[in-house]
């Protein structure tokens, strides 16, 4: 078993808890479980137009603009490479995406988010990842959407699909795959 998760991240294969494998295991993830084959789409949307909303007003210290402002920015980054558009409404709305902090969060340090895949809709960020400054919301945002659409994990460390954080720069947020 740890070498078969050795394998999938690419780690050295040792079958060893050694640091590299430890540190990764330790290291802060989304909250949707691996499945066995990288890239697989779980379901798929009948459409490419989509609507978001907030489904609450509990928001991190950084407040409802600058977190709705990333959310966009999060939901444009898939527009740009997908021909697909989103449209934010309000939240007394019908809407396809169902966005918000949940109250049942694990704490900081482990689970940063996860979203249901489609048609579900529901996007959840756990609010004590983002009340520091450690953790990039608009990331962990972009990769919860990539599950919201029906994308899997990533085996590559470097997509935004990965399953585990890793702060990147935005303009590579969707390189290769």
């Amino acid at each position: 078993m740890l070498k078969d998760f050795q394998r999938r991240y690419k780690l050295p294969v040792t079958g060893k808890l050694d640091q590299q494998t430890l540190k990764l295991m330790n290291t802060p993830r989304c909250g949707v479980l691996d499945r066995p084959l990288a890239f697989t789409l779980a379901n798929s949307w009948p459409k490419k137009t989509f609507t978001w909303k907030w489904a609450d007003s509990n928001f991190p210290k950084f407040g409802e603009e600058k977190t709705s402002e990333q959310l966009r920015e999060s939901f444009n980054d898939w527009a740009k490479y997908a021909p697909i558009t989103f449209q934010e409404v309000s939240r007394n709305e019908k809407a396809d995406f169902h966005v918000a902090f949940a109250d049942n969060s694990d704490g900081p340090g482990r689970t940063l988010a996860y979203a249901y895949f489609p048609t579900n809709g529901m996007i959840r960020f756990d609010p004590a990842e983002y009340d520091n400054d450690g953790t990039n919301f608009r990331l962990v945002a972009t990769h919860e959407i990539g599950h919201a659409l029906g994308l899997d994990h990533s085996t590559d460390p470097s997509s935004i699909m990965a399953p585990y954080y890793k702060l990147i720069q935005p303009e590579v947020l969707l390189p290769k795959d």
